[in-house]
């Protein structure tokens, strides 16, 4: 039994040899190349060549660790690369956020590299793609307030973790899921300066957004158990009425917006819940 596990050492470490051999000649190549020339982007390319080297023997050799380190180190150099030739008319911010945008999409793919359609347990590297890319058309767009970044990261995590959780029936993913894409623009529509600053009704908002992403918990237990879970509704209830307290308490003509709003939202939501009723009925 020894023997046959010193040869199975000995097959998995010669594609991580070999890889890593190959890729230290491109790097150094490269390097040499690019400051012969002083011509930044040649070791730049190198570095995108040796990823796909990484990637290659991942593949062949099928060591998770190798494709997921091919499919990073390609996302890091192309990004530089792209932020090396990019148009300077773009800007600084554009720059930025178009190596984001690729390196994002690199996570993207890192999860069909991982072969996470077929086994969503290796679908973790959505996490990260679902915060980046959304952060990256910020920067490409110019918006880069605190207000912003929170929208966007809340959005983008938050539905990550959804089709996550709903790929692998996991609840416990889709809560934080849920709360997170209502948590980002209750935050963002709460706080943001076009409307007149009112702590009563700035908390009055959020708390309504909060209570709508507990609506959809309830709502996205449909898609994992054979009837909906209500006991989401409970927290949803609760804090929807605090919060249009608050908003009336504030400022009553904004409040009326807010509770139209929040209303048209949770017929929707209601209108959803029948649909998905309809469902069972004609089980």
């Amino acid at each position: 039994v020894s023997m046959e596990e010193e040869r199975s050492t000995k097959g998995n470490s010669k594609p991580v040899l070999v890889s890593s051999g190959i890729v230290l000649v491109l790097l150094g190549t490269g390097y040499l190349l690019s400051s012969r020339l002083q011509v930044p982007w040649i070791f730049l390319l190198s570095a995108i060549a040796a990823g796909l080297v990484f990637l290659y023997f991942g593949f062949t050799a099928r060591s998770d660790g190798s494709k997921v380190a091919g499919t990073l180190f390609t996302g890091v150099s192309l990004a530089l690369f792209i932020l090396n030739i990019a148009n300077s008319d773009a800007g600084l911010l554009g720059q930025i956020g178009t190596g984001l945008f690729a390196f994002g999409l690199c996570w993207a793919l890192l999860a069909i590299v991982l072969d996470g359609v077929k086994s969503p347990t290796r679908l973790w590297p959505l996490i990260p793609a679902g915060v980046i890319l959304p952060i990256s058309i910020l920067f490409i767009l110019g918006k880069t307030s605190l207000l912003h970044f929170v929208l966007a990261g809340c959005l983008g995590l938050g539905i990550s973790l959804i089709l996550w959780g709903l790929m692998n029936r996991w609840f416990g993913m889709v809560i934080p899921g849920c709360i997170l894409i209502t948590a980002g623009p209750g935050i963002f529509y709460a706080w943001r300066s076009e409307i007149p600053t009112d702590g009563l009704t700035q908390t009055g908002t959020m708390l309504v957004w909060f209570a709508v992403g507990w609506v959809l918990i309830a709502l996205a237990s449909r898609f994992l158990f054979s009837q909906i879970i209500w006991w989401p509704l409970i927290p949803a209830g609760v804090l929807a009425f605090v919060g249009w307290g608050l908003a009336l308490g504030g400022n009553t003509e904004l409040a009326k917006s807010i509770i139209g709003n929040s209303g048209s939202i949770i017929v929707i939501l209601v209108g959803l819940y029948l649909l998905l009723l309809r469902k069972d009925v004609h089980k």
